[in-house]
């Protein structure tokens, strides 16, 4: 098969000689090289392979056929994870590595900080679960309960916490369901692509019931939500590059604005403006449907709680919080490379 799919002599592959594995495999290559076309009624999206009527060649009206029989002979591999939704979730996997630094291996073993600067590291499964077992015996284990005072505890470990960022790592789920990653953004987007490949059902789950025509309706019924909403994640994932390009070009101004010539103040101010383009980008989708004024205040909190949080004060200049004029302009700025990108990817 191999020799055929690199010669693309679609014609010529029998599907019916394949095993699951192999037809699961031809799956995913076919979604790769096929264009894809937005779908959806404006409101809900989607993108998709192209359909034989909608191909431009015979090689490619090939290629989406086979690619149609490929879906209604319904079988594909039943020991990795979903081959139909494979492409999506490589695309979630190089995304959180590419921009966030998170090596994502699986929901179990992979475990992360943040770090005070806003990043993320990822910690090998077993030092974490070595760290996480240390914080349970300190701070959670029911026979420190009889001896010692709750609240005590509590700001002992909050305390022990603090001393070191790796204390506080997790499972990457945890810091998610926690709404670390903000709502709308593209780490959020990848990780309900993931979540999504995890739990959305399969070929293995609509053969087990092929001769109960009942559960079989069931269980086709969410493998077509579980693409549908996957597809969602997917467009909406391949925009967010246009965002931190934006943000990163800002950020270029900034430093040639600056270029040094206000020594410590103005690397300071650098900071100040770098940090905050990357906290708000988290929630881009916030910024770009309230007034100006909201954006403003939207800012100033997002600032305070970094502050919350950092060794010192980063928003803050001769003991007191930076003036709402400041966080006027940066957010003219922002929302104005936020406009930008959102023109770049239509």
């Amino acid at each position: 098969m191999d020799k055929l799919i690199a010669e693309e002599r679609w014609h010529d592959i029998a599907l019916e000689r394949l095993s699951d594995a192999e037809r699961g495999r031809l799956a995913s290559h076919l979604e790769r090289i096929l264009p894809r076309i937005r779908r959806g009624d404006g409101f809900e999206v989607y993108t998709s392979a192209v359909r034989p009527h909608e191909t431009q060649s015979d090689d490619e009206e090939a290629a989406a056929t086979l690619l149609e029989r490929l879906y209604h002979w319904g079988a594909f591999d039943t020991k990795s994870p979903q081959a139909i939704y494979a492409p999506a979730a490589e695309l979630a996997k190089s995304f959180l590595d590419d921009q966030f630094g998170i090596e994502f291996t699986d929901w179990d073993t992979t475990f992360i900080y943040p770090t005070p600067s806003g990043g993320w590291v990822t910690v090998r499964p077993d030092i974490a679960e070595a760290l996480l077992a240390k914080r349970y015996r300190l701070f959670h284990n029911p026979e420190n309960w009889c001896r010692q005072d709750p609240e005590r505890l509590f700001h002992a470990e909050k305390a022990w916490r603090k001393l070191y960022p790796w204390r506080n790592v997790e499972r990457i789920g945890i810091w998610w369901r926690g709404d670390a990653f903000g709502e709308f953004t593209a780490a959020d987007h990848a990780l309900h692509i993931l979540n999504l490949v995890r739990f959305g059902g399969g070929a293995k789950a609509l053969r087990d019931v092929a001769d109960d025509p009942e559960r079989f309706a069931v269980e086709f019924g969410l493998v077509v939500e579980t693409a549908f909403r996957i597809g969602i994640h997917y467009d909406a994932l391949q925009k967010k590059p246009a965002e931190h390009l934006a943000v990163q070009k800002l950020n270029e101004k900034v430093r040639a604005r600056l270029n040094g010539n206000r020594g410590g103040q103005g690397s300071k101010r650098q900071e100040r403006i770098e940090t905050l383009n990357r906290l708000a980008l988290r929630r881009a989708h916030d910024f770009a449907f309230i007034s100006d004024a909201q954006a403003v205040r939207l800012a100033r909190s997002i600032a305070a709680e970094h502050d919350k949080s950092a060794p010192e004060p980063l928003f803050w200049q001769g003991g007191k919080p930076l003036s709402l004029n400041w966080f006027q302009n940066w957010a003219s700025d922002f929302r104005a490379a936020l406009s930008n990108a959102e023109k770049t990817r239509r």
